[in-house]
């Protein structure tokens, strides 16, 4: 008789997963490692996942399903495009302390992403994600209160880039916290942006 699969039962699997991808690599990690982490043999994680890939492709999903859905709720807050920058700025900050593991992922494991079809999740998602942002700093910059001279797609990458790899090196203390961080990178990076 097949195990059956409970919801809780592959929450643990892909906790753990992303644990072990997080910190040893996706390739480095193998199926054998991730079942023993849940007390079980590697043949019956095949009850729950098919493969290695559909785990990284669920983790990845969960995560960017939560950061696009709050992306969304900050763009239909309906406020102005400095606002709605900062926001998507802060949403990222929090995303970073919700899903470490996911995030660690999504940083490290850039070519892997990459090999996955377009037509998964993970991909189109990060697609409209991406899209999102440069969407809003056009905005600013055809309103006119962003500068006329910038390229949204390099001002894109390079918050995108200096927000997510603040995973590797932030750490929140009593006298630094995750909000005066965001704080500095809106001071930094929007004041420095408005024309």
């Amino acid at each position: 008789m097949a195990e059956k699969t409970s919801p809780d039962r592959r929450t643990d699997i892909l906790d753990n997963a992303a644990r072990l991808f997080a910190e040893q690599g996706i390739g480095s990690t193998s199926v054998r490692e991730i079942s023993a982490s849940v007390g079980m043999l590697s043949g019956s994680l095949y009850h729950h996942f098919v493969s290695k890939d559909e785990m990284v492709e669920e983790i990845l999903k969960g995560f960017l399903d939560d950061l696009q859905g709050r992306y969304r709720a900050a763009l239909e807050e309906g406020v102005g495009p400095r606002d709605t920058l900062e926001r998507l700025m802060r949403v990222t900050l929090e995303i970073i302390r919700d899903y470490p593991y996911a995030t660690q992922i999504y940083q490290n494991e850039v070519a892997y992403i990459q090999k996955l079809p377009k037509t998964t999740g993970a991909r189109a998602i990060s697609s409209e994600i991406a899209k999102i942002w440069v969407d809003v700093i056009e905005s600013g910059i055809a309103s006119g209160l962003f500068k006329k001279d910038l390229d949204a797609n390099v001002v894109h990458r390079l918050l995108r880039d200096s927000l997510w790899l603040t995973a590797r090196w932030f750490a929140p203390s009593p006298t630094y916290s995750r909000e005066k961080l965001g704080d500095d990178c809106t001071a930094l990076f929007l004041d420095g942006l408005i024309a």
